[in-house]
């Protein structure tokens, strides 16, 4: 009787480790499965890395080129700011350059001294396109 139960209790033992292993097996499939679902998160979070910091890199050049599109832009600004200010002392040297053309030909500044005064071909001396405007006589003051 005694080696029957012994005989019971083994063979009970025997089901219940068989069982344990049967369940550890079971969670090793299971671990395996996890385990490679979070190497695969892995992967897709070192790959989306990748995109950002090319991403990131690519936003670096393009504000790069940015400034230094901007530099050049501000350097062409202050050259043509230095070119309008040459242009309006030269405007202005040439206006009175005229001005005093006008007093030389025609007695005032805005060239109005002579408004009654037409030259014709008579007054021209030579007859070529450098030929120079005969001075009229000055009218009575």
């Amino acid at each position: 009787k005694n080696t029957a139960k012994l005989i019971e209790t083994t063979i009970s033992n025997i089901n219940a480790g068989s069982k344990m292993v049967n369940d550890t097996a079971q969670s090793f499939l299971v671990v395996t499965d996890n385990s490679a679902k979070v190497a695969a998160l892995i992967g897709e979070v070192a790959e989306a890395s990748r995109e950002q910091s090319m991403g990131i890199t690519q936003i670096s050049k393009a504000l790069a080129e940015i400034d230094r599109v901007t530099q050049i832009n501000a350097s062409s600004a202050q050259q043509s700011s230095g070119i309008a200010k040459n242009l309006n002392d030269e405007e202005e040297k040439l206006k009175e350059t005229i001005e005093d053309i006008n007093t030389l030909v025609s007695g005032s500044p805005d060239g109005t001294g002579f408004d009654d005064y037409v030259p014709d071909t008579e007054d021209y001396e030579g007859g070529d396109s450098l030929a120079r405007l005969k001075r009229p006589a000055l009218p009575a003051a």
